[in-house]
């Protein structure tokens, strides 16, 4: 995953020349008003558009390395690392993932939860956390490039890459994983004051969208859920439901979706409180697990959202790529 995007090098000058770039789909038609931010490490440095010709023009600086990243809506971002010598780089976008439609129960029209506990679901469970790490396992941090969508409105404007503010940086996670003790007495919300338009206000909900968040995998996930399974037209999808009666802490229930190597997909969830009910939840898309990343189930594409006062919605999307181990950092 080192380089995420089709690199050309057209020529070689002297640092402190100008770089020519070219942005085109995969069938080489150009892309106008993509973003190119540049980056010396994790430092920011600032943002060019393409033109009418999907170009873009930049002066050399002296700095020990250059990131490029390249982001346009309906496509992939892309991440170009430009060596001392590189005068021109073509970087081919390509479109970005439908996301899966979310899981119901077929023509039934009910709750998934209540559920009854499925030894299958559970062999199905335990057969997919094998596939990823464990707190047993060395300890891993992963870093990458997260890009952040935020806002209030519709819930429809959650989905909406149009929609709310957006924000890029990188960000480094140790991974984190539910632990057993604490998750008993907090459970995946808690009793919060604050106001409304942000994340939290009556309740501070597990931030389960984050991109090193390993929850799904972890014992505290099997014990506190009933697994079972639901038809999803051939597709393998586990229903989660709390065991407990709720008290004055939180609980969730969801689907996760399997592919056939038993890798997580995606994982939809809806948080359950005691009055207020705010309507939150969240979605998260995943990447394969990596040896080279210590086999972390990290996070692709991310959603939340909670019911703020008046019926809108506050929610964050979240894009990440570009995952590496931490001691890659550029510097």
């Amino acid at each position: 995953m080192r380089l995420l995007a089709v690199l050309a090098v057209l020529g070689a000058q002297a640092a402190g020349a100008q770089v020519r770039g070219t942005i085109v789909d995969t069938g080489g038609a150009f892309l106008r008003d993509a973003e190119v931010q540049v980056w010396t490490g994790t430092r920011y440095l600032g943002q060019l558009n393409t033109d009418e010709q999907g170009t873009f023009r930049l002066r050399r600086l002296e700095v020990d390395s250059l990131t490029l990243t390249v982001h346009r809506i309906g496509f992939n971002t892309r991440i170009v690392e430009l060596a001392a010598s590189d005068t021109a780089v073509l970087v081919r976008m390509e479109p970005a993932p439908v996301r899966l439609a979310p899981v119901t129960v077929a023509s039934t029209g009910r709750r998934i939860c209540p559920n009854r506990e499925d030894p299958r679901a559970r062999a199905l469970w335990t057969a997919m956390r094998g596939r990823y790490w464990q707190p047993t396992s060395p300890a891993v941090v992963v870093f990458g490039l997260l890009e952040k969508r935020s806002g209030v409105g519709s819930k429809q404007d959650v989905y909406d890459p149009a929609a709310g503010e957006r924000s890029t940086g990188w960000t480094e996670d140790a991974l984190l994983i539910a632990h057993p003790e604490l998750m008993a007495l907090s459970g995946y919300a808690t009793r919060a004051n604050g106001g409304t338009g942000f994340r939290t206000a009556f309740w501070q909900y597990r931030f389960l969208d984050d991109g090193g968040m390993q929850d799904f995998t972890g014992d505290w996930f099997g014990q506190a859920h009933t697994l079972s399974t639901v038809d999803a037209g051939g597709e393998t999808v586990l229903v989660f439901c709390p065991r407990e009666r709720m008290q004055r802490t939180g609980q969730m229930e969801g689907t996760l979706r399997l592919d056939v190597a038993m890798n997580l997909v995606q994982a939809q969830w809806r948080f359950r409180t005691p009055p207020p009910d705010e309507d939150a939840g969240g979605e998260a898309m995943y990447l394969p697990p990596a040896l080279a990343l210590g086999r972390a189930l990290l996070v692709r594409e991310s959603w939340f959202w909670r019911k703020t006062n008046g019926g809108r919605y506050y929610f964050e999307a979240k894009t990440f790529t570009g995952w590496r181990r931490s001691n890659a950092v550029p510097r």
